[in-house]
């Protein structure tokens, strides 16, 4: 029973040490596909992403100091900034990013504001916010980033909201004029002059599948998986009929059960030979990942450890 706990823990081990890598859970699904479908097939996505990206209090706040405003934070570890934000902690992490009212001068707010990507960034997050309040120097700070203090008539707005082909796409592009025109609702009529213009779509014609049609379909392929991926809907017919599916899949030759689950895309000995190039296991894990986690799966590391014997020098 210890053997297999701690297999298991150095299986976890790898994976975190895979994860790592990555900036978050949805990069490491889509970049680290051998180690993160690993992770999936024994359960232990969870596990390794509690460990690998999970950041306590004290760890952001420690990542927050080596930024000066929280402009520069934001832009250079979102991630911990928005745990930060999501938990209520920004003042205590922003606290030695305060800078003296008296330092404030129209040069500076200015040049503050400027380090912002958008308006709303700078008025939630800049101290020199406050500052520019004081002095009356919003509207010169809006200029910066384009944005005009003055309210725009109905046919301005009308006239902005036929440049887009969808309420969403307006709000999107410009928050700021979509909130005026839907204010004074005039979303309704900008748009509902668009749906009289433009040509109604042809509905799809759905294919009805009857059992012969369903069987005809099937005949094409050699293999259910074949035939489940080039004709699903033909395939869900089968299915969903009490019988049709084993008749449909009779002369069907069926998988290797040796290949079910494993990685094809390298051969055996194209893992040996990517494996003989490093000089220790993890140098192999973290520069051929792909290569790693095909040979794991394949329980080839064994022979691998027997091959390189560099490894262990």
């Amino acid at each position: 029973m210890e053997s297999s706990i701690t297999e298991k823990e150095k299986l976890v081990q790898e994976l975190v040490d895979a994860a790592s890598q990555y900036d978050g859970v949805l990069q490491w699904r889509q970049s680290g596909h051998e180690s993160y479908s690993t992770a999936k097939s024994h359960k232990l996505v969870k596990q390794v992403q509690d460990i690998a990206f999970k950041l306590s209090d004290e760890q952001v706040k420690e990542i927050a100091r080596g930024y000066s405003t929280p402009a520069q934070w934001k832009l250079g570890n979102l991630r911990s900034y928005e745990i930060a934000k999501r938990r209520k902690i920004l003042p205590s992490c922003q606290s030695h990013m305060t800078v003296k009212k008296a330092s404030w001068s129209q040069e500076a707010i200015l040049d503050d504001a400027k380090t912002y990507e958008t308006y709303s960034d700078w008025v939630e997050n800049a101290h020199s916010y406050h500052a520019a309040k004081r002095r009356r120097m919003l509207d010169d700070v809006k200029a910066l980033f384009n944005i005009s203090s003055r309210s725009l008539s109905n046919d301005e707005l009308v006239k902005i909201g036929k440049k887009y082909s969808t309420q969403s796409e307006w709000k999107r592009k410009d928050r700021r004029t979509h909130s005026q025109a839907q204010r004074r609702g005039l979303l309704s009529s900008i748009f509902s002059s668009k749906a009289t213009c433009a040509p109604k779509k042809k509905k799809a014609t759905r294919k009805l599948w009857t059992e012969e049609a369903v069987l005809a379909d099937a005949a094409q392929f050699d293999t259910s998986s074949q035939w489940k991926e080039a004709s699903p809907s033909a395939y869900t017919a089968a299915v969903r009929k009490e019988g049709l599916l084993a008749k449909a899949t009779k002369g069907f030759r069926k998988a290797k059960r040796g290949n079910q689950g494993k990685n094809l895309k390298y051969s055996d000995e194209d893992i040996f030979k990517e494996a003989s190039k490093y000089q220790s296991k993890k140098e192999f894990r973290i520069g051929s990942e792909k290569h790693y986690w095909a040979a794991k799966n394949r329980n080839l590391l064994s022979q691998l450890d027997q091959a390189n014997p560099q490894w262990f020098e």
